[in-house]
């Protein structure tokens, strides 16, 4: 079978399993499994693919029929225009976090000499490896509650960042296993920030297949903003930015959380949407 009656059979067995995106996704799928970029499936709708790669594609098309978010499904995920390699035991990144890194890679390039970030919950290292591959001079320290998901992270980082002396992880509960009396310029986290009620409402793709611990904070979702908050003043140098993504809903609460803790200068970044994304604030 060639690439376009494969193609037009696996669109219409996602479409009728209501998958939101049948097309792309079907694209998507054979791409990865050819090994070559989804532009050049059009330059190749006559190419037969061989009776392995569909088999392979078949399964993934079923994965994707259950609901299976794509990217665990091949195992990648792009994120500032960096390629990361993940499986179901660390959250997909999403594009909205990216608002989060920008802001902070800014700050940072805008500061003279080296700068020392901290990464909590780290997951695949997304926010971590990104904010090491595009600021300059800042060495970030990364640390995770889950062996697994620092595993995924170093490999990423030994995959995506040539110089591996600017980042280092380490498994820890928040601040529990850091170096005495170590400081920061920059604390940031992405937390789980999903209340116990919300978590009931979410998309089976994400209910189902991604780590709950990397969703839930909660009763009412700020339980990790509270618990970093509470701490981030013992460990960043004065002047050092607090930086969180949080739920749309939770920027009023979360600004709060920093101003009880004796932050200043708290300002609330929205997304492309118009949504609370992101909270700063600054230790006097």
């Amino acid at each position: 079978m060639n690439v376009e009656k494969l193609l037009i059979e696996a669109t219409k067995t996602l479409k009728e399993g209501n998958t939101p995106s049948p097309r792309l996704d079907a694209e998507v799928l054979l791409a990865n499994r050819l090994n070559v970029e989804r532009t050049y499936l059009i330059m190749s709708w006559s190419e037969e693919v061989s009776e392995n790669i569909k088999e392979l594609f078949v399964k993934d098309i079923a994965r994707r029929l259950k609901g299976e978010p794509i990217a665990y499904i091949i195992n990648k995920k792009e994120f500032m225009g960096l390629e990361f390699a993940l499986d179901s035991k660390v959250l997909i990144p999403r594009p909205d976090t990216e608002i989060l890194v920008e802001l902070i890679v800014e700050y940072l390039n805008k500061k003279n000499g080296e700068k020392e970030v901290l990464d909590i919950g780290t997951g695949s290292g997304a926010i971590a490896i990104s904010i090491a591959y595009y600021a300059k001079d800042s060495k970030v320290l990364a640390v995770d509650i889950d062996k697994d998901a620092l595993e995924t992270a170093r490999k990423n980082a030994k995959t995506i960042l040539k110089n591996q002396t600017s980042i280092e992880f380490i498994l820890s509960d928040c601040y529990e296993n850091l170096p005495d009396e170590k400081k920061f310029d920059v604390i940031v986290s992405n937390p789980p920030y999903i209340s116990e009620k919300d978590m009931k409402d979410l998309g089976k793709d994400v209910k189902d297949f991604e780590p709950e611990i990397a969703l839930c904070g909660g009763a009412d979702g700020l339980d990790f903003y509270k618990k970093i908050s509470k701490q981030a003043p013992y460990r960043l140098v004065k002047g050092g930015l607090l930086a969180f993504e949080v739920g749309y809903d939770q920027g009023a609460a979360v600004k709060e959380i920093l101003r009880e803790n004796g932050f200043g200068e708290i300002i609330i970044t929205k997304d492309l949407a118009g949504m609370d994304r992101v909270v700063t604030g600054v230790l006097p």
